[in-house]
């Protein structure tokens, strides 16, 4: 599998913004990851083939989890609509069952 101490990459992605919102995603469960790049951003803000790409790197303990929680919150992310109607208790009809006005 993994050395116990080596990182391991468990999101690429092609900019920093990106990035920056899974590491925070990842932080917030508490745990701990690095952002890496082959190029300065700063410098060379280039997206186009790869050249823009930032890896996400965990400890090798947390990989498994890191990547279930990104799954999850991609997942999560795929309907916001229809959740965002269910809270409301929108839709076609009232929460009565009959049409709404």
């Amino acid at each position: 599998m993994h050395e116990e101490g080596a990182p391991v990459v468990v999101w690429r992605c092609s900019g920093d913004a990106e990035a920056e919102v899974v590491r925070g995603l990842l932080v917030s469960f508490g745990i701990p990851c690095n952002l890496a790049s082959d190029i300065t951003h700063v410098a060379y803000p280039f997206t186009v083939d790869g050249l823009g790409e930032v890896r996400v790197s965990v400890p090798a303990a947390a990989a498994d989890e890191a990547r279930a929680i990104i799954e999850a919150h991609l997942n999560q992310e795929a309907s916001p609509a229809s959740e965002a109607e269910e809270e409301a208790g929108g839709g076609p009809e009232s929460p009565e069952g009959g049409e709404a006005a």
